[in-house]
């Protein structure tokens, strides 16, 4: 597995199970594990988890704390790509149950609380997400495995993103970057993505271009399970490009990569990865002008509201919660969309920033459309003709994100802009 013959290693695992005895607990939780982690490099979760799990029991039954508990984080991670998010916390709780009632502090102890605390922040518990993480930083690489401190920092970025802090968040994962180093678990989010994930957010579009670059992505790459994250990073560049109607710009490529995204993630029901495809799927037909983005943002929405997913929605900014604010006015999902409007006018979340920075006549055309004055009215305002308005318009609402008068008025508000 270590080496990357996920074939061979999956081949070779089988035979091995059929010779072994049924109480062999040590033999047999040492194959199924690796077994296990074979089947999630490919992607294929329900068989992942379902050999990751046997191999807990048989630590479990040999009495091995240790080995039984470290498997917890591979199989949370396997249950929240499946979109389980429940199942996840459910399983840390009962591995830290264990390991707490211990008479001495077990090692990974410090990993569990990092990841029940990262389950909470996706589900916008950001009190008792800290908590957790602040628990881990006090026990620190004592109670943790060997590479609780890349892990440590990977969360920490997430965190900070989270928050908007952004130039944090890259500090963070330097650090995670410096430290880490590959193991059999697959690195399904590279350090190198969840850095341009960060410059895209920070509207550092060239920067992410050139990780794409000398990543050799692009938007026919082939897609597989281990480079989906990375496919899905580009596609977020690309959305990007679109909103500054940018010359990289290519919608049709674009669309044409989140449908193959889509496909793959369906194909072996990794629902996590599909309802963020389905939202980069619904702000691109947003910002294209396609009136299915709604039904794209219904379908994630339907697989999302039964595990109560929360920062997936709002890390989005502002492009979801004007879409969602258009699906609740429909009366679509209503109690859970109404609960993530809520989410976003109660907390104190920062507005994405403008990638591209309105010029002073832009502005001022800005406010006088909230004053409430028309096209024309602006015209003989201003004393430019009437076409220039229109131009002035169609780049506002590209620069603000948004399609509409009401939109770019709520936008501009949002960022202080009048």
């Amino acid at each position: 597995v270590a080496l990357g013959n996920v074939y061979s290693a999956i081949e070779n695992g089988e035979k091995a199970l059929t010779h072994l005895k049924p109480h062999d607990h040590q033999w047999r939780g040492i194959v199924t594990s690796l077994l296990g982690l074979a089947y999630w490099t490919q992607g294929k979760l329900s068989e992942a988890y379902d050999k990751m799990s046997v191999g807990m029991d048989h630590m479990h039954q040999l009495g091995n704390i240790h080995f039984a508990l470290s498997s917890t984080f591979g199989l949370a991670d396997v249950r929240l790509g499946q979109g389980r998010l429940r199942d996840a916390i459910a399983i840390y709780k009962q591995s830290l149950q264990i390991a707490e009632s211990q008479p001495y502090t077990v090692e990974g102890l410090a990993d569990l609380y990092m990841g029940l605390g990262d389950l909470y922040r996706e589900q916008n518990d950001l009190a008792t997400a800290k908590d957790y993480f602040q628990k881990s930083e006090t026990l620190g690489s004592e109670a943790g495995l060997p590479d609780w401190r890349v892990r440590f920092c990977k969360f920490q970025a997430r965190m900070a993103q989270t928050m908007g802090s952004y130039n944090e968040a890259l500090r963070w994962l330097d650090e995670a970057d410096q430290l880490y180093y590959p193991t059999a678990v697959p690195n399904i989010r590279p350090i190198p993505a969840l850095r341009a994930s960060v410059h895209i957010q920070q509207g550092e579009l060239h920067t992410a271009s050139i990780w794409a670059n000398q990543q050799r992505l692009k938007f026919d790459t082939d897609v597989n399970y281990l480079n989906e994250f990375e496919l899905i990073t580009l596609a977020r560049l690309g959305i990007a490009h679109v909103k500054t109607a940018s010359t990289e710009a290519s919608p049709n490529a674009l669309t044409h990569l989140l449908e193959r995204l889509l496909e793959s993630a369906d194909t072996d029901q990794r629902v996590g990865s599909m309802i963020e495809i389905l939202i980069l799927q619904a702000q691109l037909q947003h910002l294209l002008g396609d009136e299915s983005a709604l039904a794209r943002l219904e379908y994630a929405l339907r697989l999302a509201e039964p595990e109560g997913y929360v920062r997936l929605f709002m890390d989005e900014g502002e492009s979801i919660r004007v879409l969602l604010s258009e699906i609740a006015s429909r009366g679509i999902q209503g109690d859970y969309v109404n609960k993530l409007l809520a989410t976003f006018d109660t907390q104190s979340v920062s507005p994405q920033p403008l990638i591209d920075a309105l010029s002073d006549r832009e502005l001022e055309v800005l406010t006088l459309i909230a004053d409430g004055l028309s096209n024309r009215e602006i015209s003989e305002r201003l004393f430019i003709a009437l076409d220039t308005v229109k131009g002035h318009n169609r780049l506002i609402y590209q620069k603000l994100q948004v399609r509409r008068r009401t939109e770019a008025i709520v936008r501009a508000r949002d960022l202080g802009l009048i």
